[in-house]
């Protein structure tokens, strides 16, 4: 059995750790089209072809770290992932169940998967 548990002030931490992503990506959003031209010039320009800003780096972190708090939402995710890929690919691929009775909004409870290691 594993378990995955939500530290206490998780959320908390997160607040604070996307408003501090935030106060960076504002103060580099004036010099984003500067930064084109740096020695990372290949680089930006593919950022630039995806239509990368830096508030989308900002927005796009916060939804996704927002979803990793929803521990009832990843368990689900794990739950279909499960039923989606192990009847297919249970010779080539593994994926752990989840023990829904043992979870709870801040502890996943998923059956153990030895390790392996690829050749």
């Amino acid at each position: 059995m594993v378990l995955k548990v939500q530290y206490p002030d998780a959320k908390w931490q997160f607040i604070a750790d996307i408003e501090c992503l935030k106060k960076f990506c504002m103060l580099l959003s004036p010099f984003e089209n500067r930064l084109s031209c740096c020695s990372l010039r290949t680089v930006f320009k593919f950022l630039y072809a995806l239509e990368f800003r830096f508030e989308n780096i900002y927005e796009e972190f916060s939804r996704q770290f927002s979803m990793e708090l929803d521990f009832e939402q990843e368990a689900k995710n794990i739950i279909d992932v499960h039923a989606a890929v192990m009847p297919k690919f249970s010779s080539v691929a593994v994926v752990p169940v989840v023990l829904s009775d043992l979870c709870s909004t801040r502890i996943i409870t998923m059956t153990f998967l030895p390790v392996f290691y690829l050749p």
